[in-house]
């Protein structure tokens, strides 16, 4: 049954309160702000392949825009001087208005860049990926590489307005999908185990932009929303926000960026609910409720190559962890996520891959 969407979402930071706008039309969003601004795009070059009719009208209304690949190295610290020396050559000015088009990736550069450049600009997010409309758009991060450390150094600096349109899913491939719905699995998670089981019910449809995608899209950022707005700077509540990314990141790094983000935070989430029950935190009902849903979402990336040594480096590495201690989202007895630490004496590299053993087992089997 469709449900009546709420076309607004307010998010309260302490920068001030902005906007997750929900429209038919980008474009004609942005044209609306380019007549007040001057504006400056960073832009996805994927975006710009699928959707070159839209881009070419952004290019009519903007000052400069900038296409950038969305791969991991885009974000690294040393292409940010590239960026910046393309911006002030196009004459950017303090009271200009940057606008980032396209995925986490592109947000996390535009919101870097408007976070430091002349010591804060405004910016604008249009994101054009599921995980990003569902996950990342709000939130206030930006992150940026150091080298192989992934996410390292950042800001906090929300866009001042979101606006999300379904009109870009469309062209998405199945992969990318997944990655989103990854995403949005997640945070449902968070909320509770009725609104996790609702998407889960639902995850077909979603699967292919059908049933209420705009519902659960705008569900997720309000679950968000939730968390960030009384923990911004990501020190208690906001962490369970981190669900699936100790391990997901590290699967991430261990198969040299082979699974995509979202899909390593599926993976990363029935890794996490495997070692909730293996260390007594969880409920083994837990994981046997979550785990069908989370291995229909990245069945194919279990059989990547992942690299023990890396998946150790990783996971060592983890902002959250203390100096004696891993610091995992895991579930609790009430199905919830929660924060726990680890002792590092624990062989969690062990109980991981035998684990990744047993779900490539049962996988070849059922083939």
């Amino acid at each position: 049954m469709s449900r009546k969407l709420e076309n607004s979402l307010l998010v309260k930071s302490g920068q001030g309160t902005y906007e997750a706008l929900f429209v038919n039309s980008a474009f004609h969003e942005i044209t609306k702000i380019s007549e007040q601004k001057r504006i400056f795009v960073l832009a996805d070059g994927n975006v710009a392949d699928h959707h070159f009719e839209f881009i070419e009208m952004v290019r009519k209304i903007a000052t400069v825009v900038i296409l950038i690949n969305p791969i991991e190295d885009s974000k690294q610290l040393v292409e940010i001087p590239n960026y910046l020396n393309m911006l002030l050559d196009a004459e950017i000015r303090r009271g200009d208005l940057l606008v980032g088009i396209g995925g986490g990736i592109i947000q996390d550069i535009t919101g870097f860049i408007a976070s430091i450049m002349f010591r804060g600009l405004n910016w604008i997010f249009v994101p054009t990926t599921l995980a990003a409309q569902a996950d990342s758009c709000i939130g206030s991060k930006t992150s940026i590489n150091l080298g192989h450390r992934k996410n390292t150094l950042g800001t906090y600096h929300h866009a001042e307005k979101i606006i999300i349109s379904t009109e870009f899913l469309h062209t998405l491939s199945v992969r990318e999908i997944r990655a989103g719905l990854g995403e949005m699995l997640k945070v449902h998670a968070i909320e509770d185990k009725k609104e996790f089981d609702e998407i889960a019910s639902n995850y077909s449809l979603l699967l292919n932009l059908k049933g209420d995608l705009p519902h659960f899209i705008y569900q997720s950022l309000e679950f968000k929303r939730k968390k960030i707005e009384i923990d911004e700077k990501d020190q208690g509540p906001r962490l369970v926000m981190n669900y699936g990314h100790s391990f997901g990141h590290a699967l991430e790094a261990a198969s040299n960026f082979q699974i995509p983000h979202g899909i390593a935070v599926s993976m990363g989430m029935d890794i996490a609910n495997y070692i909730s029950v293996q260390l007594n935190f969880g409920t083994k009902d837990d994981f046997d409720r979550m785990h069908p849903i989370l291995i229909r979402n990245s069945n194919e990336f279990w059989n990547k190559l992942i690299e023990k040594s890396k998946f150790s480096k990783a996971l060592l590495a983890d902002k959250k962890n203390t100096l004696d201690s891993y610091v995992f989202i895991l579930m609790d007895k009430l199905g919830v996520p929660s924060v726990k630490k680890v002792s590092m004496d624990v062989e969690i590299d062990k109980l991981v891959f035998d684990y990744i053993e047993d779900v490539r087992a049962n996988e070849i089997n059922k083939k």
